[in-house]
């Protein structure tokens, strides 16, 4: 009883502290190939008319591919006297800019917490840092999340922090351009701080030890939190953490190239190749009988109108393999099926390419290609449509991290699809919709600023998985840690974030390793 009333007064002094608003509750950049890139030029490049906006557009973003756990998992109850975990809570007095002492503006950041498991004055508290998603209560509440059992397990409070910009932790009315320089990692890094400091005051837990944990973009903050305020946390886990920005990343598509070959042999690459070789061929055809044929199998959603356009269309093709190697034992779609899917001797390469396309678009009906439709998403400055987060994430992919997925270079099976280029999808939109035409620069001062696969950072747990994409820009058994007191936990036959999902029965030997490893240093981390 006196550690329920002990916590409830902790929560009053929070409400206090912190008076809720009213919410409805609701470069490393492959030198030779940019030097390569043709100067951007807009002249050709088709600026279309609003009607050209299609509610079914959803831009193609591998990075935040972490998937929420089953409803089943998620408990809704809360213990008797303590605060319901599943209400969100406001940070009133978050800064607008930490880098200039003379802008007073503030704005209200969302927050969830969990008490249920705390053992009180002296236990740890673990911060869930949120990414480039909407937030929710489940990532404090949760039992399919790893990080919520180990909450239990050390009898922490679990907090989580929602990413500026994304969800309702706006600090602007809309997305206009001027207003996005203020979003940053750097600005993110000292949201944590800053966040750190009042939540820490309001409940006064100032001797507790704090453990940080991200995955994707938020294991990037998770291990740089720790580097630009390394006293703040006793550790931080950064899961599948693409720490090294790249503009050019064609690694992703020979990585899933890769893991095609190892659930279907060569062969698998070889069929797919073919297929997307007959469609390149096709698509450069102006043969009525290979328009119609483009037509009959794959339905674009809009007539071709440029290279451009292409482009799109063929970036929605490949999005299809991306979300299965980046997912690929969390979902239906599998790469040892697409493999045995494109075995089919009974179809041309064409109809098998077709298939697996119009399984995964069953909702649209048709493939999209329309690069004025992806403009006027990425251009369109207000908060509440369909898609919220492809504006701002695509900003920060312009400003500081690249991250375009092309296939035009590299090697393997996507490479036919010569329109998905990063002239494109990246140079060309970076430009026209946010005048940032240097993108290869900023993306190089990213990795000054953190230092790239050569981060210099103690008591950090890296955990990765040979199967995940954006192993190539996190750290590996491959390049190892600089720093003696980090560890590198890299999971074979894993995928992206999965070691972040609570173990299970049916968990492969090297995933349980995986666990055990990862639990094992926020132990140390604690120890300390």
């Amino acid at each position: 009883m006196v550690r329920v009333v002990a916590l409830a007064a902790c929560v009053v002094a929070l409400a206090r502290a912190n008076a809720a608003p009213v919410f409805d509750p609701l470069v490393d950049a492959a030198t030779a190939a940019v030097a390569s890139t043709p100067p951007i030029s807009l002249e050709n490049v088709p600026i279309p008319v609003p009607s050209e906006i299609e509610d079914h557009f959803q831009p193609g973003d591998y990075v935040h591919s972490f998937e929420s756990p089953s409803p089943s998992s998620v408990f809704l109850s809360s213990q008797a006297g303590l605060p319901d975990p599943t209400k969100e809570y406001w940070f009133n007095r978050q800064k607008v800019d930490h880098t200039d002492p003379t802008n007073n503006s503030t704005w209200n950041q969302r927050f969830h917490f969990n008490m249920n498991h705390y053992g009180g004055p002296g236990f740890p508290v673990f911060l869930v840092i949120e990414g480039e998603w909407v937030s929710s209560h489940a990532s404090v509440t949760s039992n399919g999340y790893f990080f919520n059992q180990l909450a239990k397990k050390h009898k922490a409070l679990i907090v989580s922090l929602e990413h500026r910009f994304y969800g309702k932790s706006q600090p602007f009315a809309d997305f206009a351009t001027p207003n996005m320089k203020f979003l940053t990692s750097h600005q993110a890094l000292a949201d944590i701080a800053n966040f750190q400091d009042f939540f820490t005051g309001a409940l006064d837990i100032k001797n507790a030890k704090w453990v940080a944990m991200g995955g994707s973009y938020a294991g990037n903050l998770a291990a740089w939190v720790k580097l630009k305020y390394p006293t703040r946390f006793a550790g931080t886990w950064a899961s599948s953490a693409p720490v090294n920005a790249k503009v050019d990343f064609y690694e992703f598509s020979t990585h899933v190239s890769k893991a095609l070959q190892y659930y279907g042999g060569y062969a698998c690459v070889a069929n797919i190749q073919t297929a997307l070789e007959r469609l390149q061929s096709v698509m450069v055809s102006k043969e009525p009988t290979d328009v119609a044929r483009l037509k009959e199998l794959f339905n674009p959603c809009y007539n071709f109108t440029s290279d451009q356009d292409r482009g799109v269309f063929q970036r929605e093709i490949y999005s299809k393999f991306q979300r299965a190697a980046t997912s690929d034992d969390l979902t239906s779609t599998t790469l040892a099926g697409i493999c045995h899917s494109f075995a089919d001797p009974t179809l041309q390469p064409l109809e098998k390419l077709s298939r697996f396309i119009n399984h995964t678009v069953a909702a649209n009906k048709c493939t999209y290609n329309s690069f004025g439709g992806m403009f006027f998403q990425y251009n369109s400055r207000s908060r509440f449509v369909r898609n919220p987060v492809a504006r701002p994430w695509f900003y920060q992919n312009c400003n500081e991290f690249g991250y375009g997925q092309a296939t035009n270079s590299g090697y393997g099976a996507f490479v036919p699809l010569q329109f998905n280029n990063i002239h494109v999808q990246t140079k060309i939109l970076c430009a026209i919709v946010f005048n940032i035409s240097n993108v290869d620069t900023r993306v190089a001062n990213t990795n000054l600023a953190y230092g790239g696969l050569n981060i210099n950072v103690e008591n950090v747990v890296f955990s990765t998985g040979t199967n995940d994409p954006w192993d190539s820009l996190a750290l590996t058994n491959d390049t190892g840690t600089l720093n003696p007191r980090s560890t590198v936990v890299d999971i074979l036959e894993s995928s992206h974030c999965r070691d972040m999902y609570s173990p299970k029965p049916t968990d492969s030997g090297h995933l349980k390793w995986g666990h055990q490893r990862i639990e094992a240093a926020i132990d140390s981390f604690l120890l300390d």
